[in-house]
């Protein structure tokens, strides 16, 4: 049986009470969900064996979108403090190939302003110039970050897909690998174990 506890803050700092937690297997299929309380604590207790991923979701499309935190295993105990903001990275998925030694995933991006804003595309503009990247403490400034040509329809609208590749450390196994975007006037995470 894994554990998971931790707190739930906006990007500023500011504690938020009854934010959602869920603990999401590959499937999509909720296993365990629960709420922040006052302090914007939190606490899952999971019985499945499977690995899966940690979203938290307050005022969802109003004054936030998701954090989430993926490649945990539900036997294992966590503390993952959710760190909401308007940048959202969606449709992670990793892309294992024959050289092991690089790290490849794809993803989308979407901007909580260019939705209220009702552009036809929700990603922000300048995601290369706000990106970044840390392996555990570490910054790792030399990778690739490409915006494809094909794009994802939602509701009308579209969103830019980036494919992220670098070089992996010797010693990167366990570590939490933090993809981020962070502008003078948005802000959203993403983490995976590796």
């Amino acid at each position: 049986m894994g554990k998971i506890n931790g707190v739930v803050k906006d990007y500023k700092g500011n504690i938020l009470k009854d934010a959602e937690i869920l603990f999401v297997d590959p499937g999509m299929n909720v296993l365990a969900s629960g709420y922040s309380n006052e302090d914007g604590e939190y606490y899952l207790q999971l019985n499945d064996r499977t690995t899966g991923m940690v979203v938290a979701t307050h005022s969802y499309g109003e004054k936030y979108l998701a954090y989430a935190e993926h490649n945990l295993y539900s036997q294992k105990d966590y503390r993952i403090d959710g760190v909401l903001g308007e940048i959202e990275f969606l449709n992670f998925k990793r892309q294992v190939g024959a050289n092991r030694s690089v790290f490849s995933c794809s993803f989308q991006v979407v901007s909580l302003l260019e939705m209220k804003e009702n552009k036809p595309n929700w990603s922000p503009s300048n995601m290369e110039k706000y990106f970044a990247l840390n392996l555990g403490e570490e910054e790792i400034r030399e990778y690739q970050l490409r915006k494809e040509s094909d794009t994802v329809e939602v509701d009308g609208h579209w969103l830019d897909t980036y494919t992220l590749s670098f070089q992996l450390p010797q010693e990167y196994r366990g570590k939490l690998l933090e993809l981020s975007y962070k502008s003078s006037d948005a802000v959203g995470f993403l983490k995976i174990y590796l």
